[in-house]
């Protein structure tokens, strides 16, 4: 493995770590993403254990080679619910800017639909205190109003 750490691994749990991280980068070179835990199957299982190996690097509990072997993934994120927030932020601005409206439910688009239950989602997490103050400020930034 040409990314692969310099020593030889140590014991037997990281051996399965190197390999199980070997079948992520494989995943990720034949399918051109990350797998995921909703998917079916060996991608489901991929995509818990890097939920876990997440996990264990919030909670200080992963070694830093693990970590650097990790972030070489193209794609790899350490929160990628914080990155997807971000992105449904950017799309919501730019239908305000082209439809000048609030995305609606009821619309024939699906992808309309979709944001306009996102929408709902953070203004009930924002009239419940549950927003992130970073994320209220982003919304009161565009032009509609978020309660």
């Amino acid at each position: 493995m040409e990314d692969g750490p310099s020593r030889e691994p140590a014991d037997r749990l990281e051996q399965r770590w190197l390999a199980t991280y070997g079948q992520i980068r494989s995943f990720r070179a034949t399918k051109g993403k990350l797998p995921l835990e909703a998917g079916v199957g060996s991608e489901a299982t991929l995509g818990g254990w890097l939920r876990n190996q997440r996990r264990r690097h919030k909670r200080g509990r992963m070694p830093a080679w693990q970590a650097d072997l990790l972030q070489r993934i193209p794609g790899f994120v350490w929160e990628p619910a914080v990155g997807a927030w971000w992105v449904k932020l950017e799309l919501l601005r730019a239908f305000l800017e082209r439809e000048g409206r609030v995305p609606r439910y009821r619309s024939v688009d699906a992808g309309e639909r979709e944001l306009a239950a996102w929408v709902h989602k953070q203004r009930h997490h924002f009239r419940q205190g549950r927003l992130r103050p970073d994320r209220a400020a982003a919304l009161r930034r565009l032009p509609f109003k978020i309660v």
